[in-house]
């Protein structure tokens, strides 16, 4: 199988930008404040719990790599995870390039 969880940073709102609160230095550390249950890594479940209305989880998709990400909008933290899509878009990639 495949797992689906995702890797956190705090402070953070957009891949690869500075995150406020490390001193203006790339790479804040993990976000166990937002995922406290798992220690900062969650699974694919936990992350789908977060969104909905009033729970302040905004989504995007980065083209390049393909991946989901979500940032919380008080600007504590993102979560960049693999979804449905970003599953069968690897599997695709490992699929025409002979890597499967």
């Amino acid at each position: 199988g495949i797992p689906f969880y995702g890797s956190t940073y705090s402070f953070a709102t957009e891949l690869g930008g500075f995150h406020s609160g490390t001193g203006g230095k790339r790479g804040g550390m993990v976000d166990q404040a937002n995922w406290p249950q798992d220690l900062g890594t969650p699974v694919y479940y936990n992350i789908l719990e977060k969104f909905g209305v009033g729970r302040g989880l905004i989504t995007r998709r980065h083209e390049p790599t393909k991946t989901q990400y979500a940032y919380f909008e008080d600007g504590s933290g993102l979560v960049s995870y693999d979804d449905p899509q970003s599953v069968c878009d690897k599997v695709d990639f490992a699929n025409q390039n002979f890597l499967a």
